[in-house]
């Protein structure tokens, strides 16, 4: 996972300016995902199979989303990630009823103030075997960042990145200003960035499922139960220990529907 963060950020990089390159991208991306996460095989229980054969909507179905988010269905806005080989989500947010503001800065000396909207969702539902599922979802270690600064900087990763970018259709000068980028080291940057807090992104939960890990950025619980696994988020509260609760409980109420 650490290893390819590099090229995945270049890859977002790309196609961020063409639009034409991103299912291509995406591809790219399922393939890379795939070599780091092995399939962990068929799901073999009820409520494995129950999991990984419904449509999301009758996991996360109107009834919890009644009593999570506080408004029915009808009144929600969803939100469907088309379903690839890793990423799929499913999200109900209320934004009619804002809990609060937060200010944002849009560009330097630029502010404005966004509503916090409530939101509820499910994701990430896959096969995958408990050391698998322990081993990705953890926090980084002083090893992991050395190599994934080592890799970012390796001929290999300088190599990948052209061969992308010489398969993006782009003009000129959008190429200009990518090339440019990447050797100031733009893509290096973001990868830091989002390694910042890696060592302490996770920690631990319990209460449902065979093994879950609460993911203190995303807001979300990380549930592995009968070789699949399934998150899920409950983001209503500024109490990040009030979501992780509620979060836990939808859990609970989501697995007990596929008994």
């Amino acid at each position: 996972m650490i290893r390819t963060i590099g090229i995945l950020i270049c890859m977002c990089l790309l196609s961020a300016c063409d639009k034409k390159g991103q299912e291509k991208d995406k591809n790219d991306l399922n393939k890379i995902i795939s070599e780091t996460i092995p399939d962990g095989g068929e799901a073999n229980t009820t409520i494995g199979k129950c999991l990984m054969e419904k449509d999301m909507r009758e996991i996360l179905t109107p009834d919890l989303v009644q009593e999570f988010l506080g408004v029915p269905v009808s009144k929600a806005k969803e939100e469907e990630i088309e379903k690839t080989s890793f990423v799929n989500k499913l999200e109900y947010t209320d934004e009619d009823n804002p809990r609060g503001t937060k200010k944002v800065e849009l560009m330097k000396g630029l502010i404005q103030d966004f509503p916090v909207e409530n939101v509820i969702g499910i994701s990430y539902i896959r096969t995958t075997d408990l050391p698998t599922f322990k081993n990705f979802y953890r926090n980084a270690t002083d090893e992991d960042l050395a190599k994934m600064e080592k890799a970012m900087n390796s001929p290999e990763t300088k190599k990948k990145q052209q061969e992308m970018l010489d398969k993006q259709n782009l003009s000129p000068e959008m190429r200009k200003v990518v090339e440019e980028s990447l050797n100031a080291g733009k893509d290096k940057d973001i990868a830091r960035g989002l390694s910042t807090g890696a060592k302490e992104r996770f920690e631990e939960a319990s209460g449902v499922g065979e093994y879950c890990i609460w993911n203190k950025q995303e807001q979300m619980l990380l549930v592995y139960t009968s070789n699949v696994q399934i998150g899920v988020s409950v983001n209503t509260s500024d109490d990040k220990a009030s979501n992780k609760a509620k979060a836990t409980e939808l859990a609970k109420k989501i697995l007990a529907k596929c008994q």
